[in-house]
C-alpha cells in the first residue's frame, strides 16, 4: 500500500471514532433528563386531580337526580288514582286508590283498595302494594322523605337527595 492511501485510511478512521465518541449521551444527560421527565408527570397528574373530582361530584349529582325523578315517577302514579291519603307511621305515606283505577291497570274490579304504602328506610323509597302484595325499592341514596299531612284530607310529601355537594329536594302537593 501507498503511504497516501494509508494516510487516507487512518484520517477516515480518526474522524469515525471522533464523531462515534460524541454521538452519544451521558449518564449525568440521562438522569437529568429522566429528573425531568418525572417532575413533569407529576405536575400533569396534580392538575388532572380537580378535574377528577369535579367528574365525581357531577357524576353523583346526577344519580341523586335520577333517583329523585324515578321516585316522583312511582308517587305521581299512585297519587293519580288516589282517592284518600293518610299517614299510617311517622313518615309513612298510605295512599287508597280509587277501585276502578286499578281496573285501569288491569288487577280487576275490587270493591276495596287496599292501598300502597310508601315508606323511607337507610336511605331507600320502598313502595308496598297491599293489593298485589308487590313491593320493591323505588328509589336508592335519598337522605329524606317526610310526609306533612294537609287540611282536607291532602298532604305534602317531600323527598330529598344529597347530590353532589348540595342538598336537593323535591314537594309533591297532593290536594282532595
Amino acid at each position: 500500500m501507498n503511504t497516501r492511501h494509508l494516510r487516507a485510511l487512518q484520517s477516515a478512521a480518526s474522524q469515525a471514532s471522533s464523531r462515534g465518541a460524541t454521538a452519544g449521551h451521558t449518564l449525568v444527560e440521562l438522569v437529568v433528563v429522566t429528573t425531568l421527565m418525572a417532575l413533569l408527570t407529576v405536575l400533569i397528574a396534580q392538575a388532572w386531580k380537580p378535574i377528577g373530582h369535579a367528574t365525581a361530584n357531577l357524576r353523583e349529582e346526577a344519580v341523586g337526580l335520577t333517583e329523585l325523578r324515578l321516585g316522583l315517577a312511582y308517587l305521581r302514579e299512585d297519587l293519580g288514582a288516589a282517592k284518600r291519603l293518610s299517614e299510617t307511621d311517622r313518615d309513612v305515606l298510605h295512599i287508597e286508590r280509587e277501585p276502578h283505577a286499578l281496573s285501569r291497570y288491569g288487577l280487576g274490579e275490587p270493591r276495596t283498595d287496599l292501598g300502597v304504602n310508601y315508606s323511607y328506610a337507610e336511605g331507600t323509597l320502598l313502595r308496598e302494594d297491599r293489593y298485589t302484595g308487590e313491593s320493591f325499592a323505588v328509589a336508592r341514596g335519598l337522605s329524606g322523605f317526610k310526609v306533612e299531612p294537609r287540611a282536607n284530607g291532602g298532604a305534602r310529601i317531600v323527598l330529598s337527595t344529597k347530590a353532589g355537594t348540595e342538598e336537593k329536594s323535591l314537594e309533591v302537593v297532593w290536594t282532595r
